[in-house]
């Protein structure tokens, strides 16, 4: 709560230099404790609940940039944010949520990176998808076998890369039965 009012009552131009200070903390997690300290830091503020509320916002810029900042926060809320924004109509949002998603490697991201995958825009790379998903799925990648039965030969490629990262033999016979798909 201390740390919350601090950062209010900081200037406009303060408030917002510090935030970018921090989210490069939480990038670069030079130390890993101080990764987790600007991470905590930033939690404090409140700037999640702002970034959050500004993937709603008119602006695509300002969704995308709220995207990205929370694939930093390792916190249900941001997930399910970014679940919920991976329904979003802009390719440029949809790529930092794939992207965000996959950084927090968090199984509850799944469902939003399924549907991207599903249908996937041809401007977010597929190996971008795949990464995504075998980051989010490890330790459960049996909901991905999904994507090898779909009518899309893109979406059936992105899901057997996602499985063949995952390194998990449960998956093995649907990888081989996909490898043998003329498409």
């Amino acid at each position: 709560h201390t740390v919350k009012l601090l950062f209010l009552k900081c200037g406009k131009i303060d408030r917002k230099i510090l935030e970018e200070i921090l989210v490069d903390q939480c990038r670069l997690a030079l130390h890993e404790g101080l990764g987790a300290a600007s991470e905590e830091f930033l939690v404090a503020t409140g700037l999640p609940e702002r970034w959050i509320r500004d993937l709603s916002r008119r602006r695509a810029s300002c969704r995308v940039r709220a995207a990205l900042k929370l694939g930093y926060i390792h916190d249900a809320r941001a997930v399910d944010a970014l679940v919920s924004a991976s329904t979003d109509g802009n390719v440029q949002v949809q790529m930092a949520v794939s992207v965000s998603l996959g950084r927090l490697k968090d199984p509850r991201g799944l469902p939003g990176l399924i549907r991207l995958a599903q249908r996937a825009s041809p401007a977010i790379p597929g190996l971008t998808l795949a990464a995504a998903l075998a980051a989010c799925a490890r330790g459960g990648p049996r909901r991905l076998v999904s994507l090898l039965r779909a009518p899309e030969s893109r979406t059936r490629i992105i899901g057997a890369w996602a499985l063949s990262e995952t390194a998990d033999r449960t998956v093995l016979q649907e990888l081989l039965t996909t490898s043998r798909d003329p498409e």
